[in-house]
């Protein structure tokens, strides 16, 4: 019981540090956290948020997936995961994510945060939608260009037999 007091204590001073804008700190406190008691969800979900602040998504997400193999119903960390997975462009798992999250935050968390899930979740469908348009976008001049190139191939290749029938 000792090291999940400790662990606590350590998870006390990651979230100071985390107020004060002192990321990395608080990921070395989370991470001592970690060591003193290795099955605490939140503290997997705390550095997830430190991460997400720096932005390293992959170390987000690893967090993410971590404390929810402790704690499956951790609205936070589903919430973070998916806002790293949108990050990482894998738009199908960030909604899948979110749903999760939200599920999650009827059971236990405020009226506020699910409307927070809610709003991430319009955020990364509209943002699925963009990147999906300017994907179908550039393959669309990829297929112009290459139907530019055909006939302008055809056109020299058509040129040169003219040239040939003249001699």
């Amino acid at each position: 019981m000792a090291t999940f007091d400790r662990g606590d204590e350590l998870k006390q001073q990651g979230n100071l540090c985390f107020q004060k804008g002192k990321f990395h700190a608080a990921i070395d406190m989370y991470t001592e956290a970690i060591v003193m008691a290795p099955g605490r969800s939140k503290y997997y979900s705390n550095r997830a948020l430190c991460y997400l602040k720096l932005e390293k998504w992959k170390n987000c997400r690893k967090d993410c997936e971590v404390a929810l193999t402790f704690d499956p119903l951790n609205a936070k960390a589903s919430y973070i995961l998916g806002t790293s997975q949108k990050h990482l462009l894998a738009f199908d798992a960030a909604v899948k994510a979110l749903e999760t999250a939200l599920s999650s935050a009827k059971k236990t968390n405020t009226i506020t945060f699910q409307q927070d899930i809610r709003t991430e979740l319009q955020r990364v469908k509209k943002e699925q939608w963009r990147y999906e348009q300017k994907q179908r976008l550039f393959a669309m001049k990829r297929s112009n260009v290459n139907w530019c190139n055909c006939f302008k191939l055809d056109k020299r290749r058509n040129s040169s037999k003219r040239k040939k029938r003249m001699l």
